[in-house]
């Protein structure tokens, strides 16, 4: 249903041609007013639509069609009517500012989240890249020793090898890092699965 089709309370419907190629409602200031009055009995006085529909009648409120009596669903419908906040469009496909706001923010959210997480993938490349070079060195530097410097080498990083009927544990010696406490023998365990 198109909001433009009939104009509600308060408005005078603009066509087209009456307003220069664009339709707009015009406000009727003595409808408006009753308008008014009405979201502030309902919104702030907090009365029901049956007491909002007697107020009315009493005061000698016609509606729109010139009844004596408004009806509850009349009054419901200006309630509930998005002329009324300003958010009347063509058709019900159009998406209102609020919910344009809302899709801006959830899509500013989810960028943020992915850029921080393509900056934690690029630094975790650069750490495996490093790590892998450090590697390849230590390969490189091993194949060039005898086998004598080798077995010290090995002496030096290894604690101690545990082999089992499935896998071989490999526990290293680590140095710990500064300003964290460490066991009382200077040293931290590392293990590795082969």
């Amino acid at each position: 249903m198109n909001v433009f089709g009939g104009a509600p309370y308060g408005y005078r419907y603009i066509s087209r041609h009456e307003g220069d190629g664009q339709a707009r409602y015009e406000i009727i200031e003595e409808e408006a007013s009753v308008v008014q009055q009405v979201f502030g009995w309902v919104g702030r006085d907090g009365i029901s639509i049956g007491e909002v529909r007697r107020r009315l009648h009493d005061q000698g409120v016609k509606t729109k069609t010139g009844k004596d009596w408004w009806d509850r669903t009349t009054i419901w419908a200006m309630l509930k009517n998005p002329a009324y906040k300003g958010f009347a469009a063509f058709g019900k496909t159009r998406v209102g500012i609020r919910a344009s706001k809302e899709r801006l923010s959830k899509l500013q959210t989810e960028e943020k989240t992915l850029s921080a997480e393509q900056s934690e993938q690029a630094q975790l490349r650069v750490v495996i890249d490093r790590l892998e070079e450090f590697r390849k060195q230590i390969a490189e530097g091993l194949d060039g020793l005898d086998w004598h410097a080798r077995r010290e080498v090995i002496r030096l990083l290894v604690k101690r090898v545990e082999i089992d009927r499935n896998e071989v544990r490999v526990i290293y010696k680590v140095s710990p890092p500064p300003f964290v406490s460490s066991p009382a023998s200077g040293a931290c365990l590392q293990d590795c699965w082969r």
